[in-house]
């Protein structure tokens, strides 16, 4: 709950796929990789080729991720 009400107060987040479930999923969840001289952004599902090519498929997380390299 302290994760929704205030997450700045956390620094880094440990955490497995049960917090990528109680934001909507996989599909919902970007990622970034922030070092002291070069940051990494991406879907945290990765490229997904499971889904390659498929109709409706979500880029919420890949532009989530853009998002944040364009902020970061």
């Amino acid at each position: 709950m302290q994760l929704v009400i205030n997450p700045v107060q956390f620094d880094i987040i440990l955490a497995s796929d049960i917090l990528s479930d109680q934001i909507g999923g996989l599909g919902l969840a970007p990622g970034g990789n922030i070092g002291q001289d070069t940051a990494i952004f991406e879907a945290a599902h990765g490229t997904a080729p499971d889904i390659t090519g498929r109709e409706g498929r979500q880029l919420d997380a890949l532009l989530l991720a853009a998002a944040g390299m364009l902020e970061y």
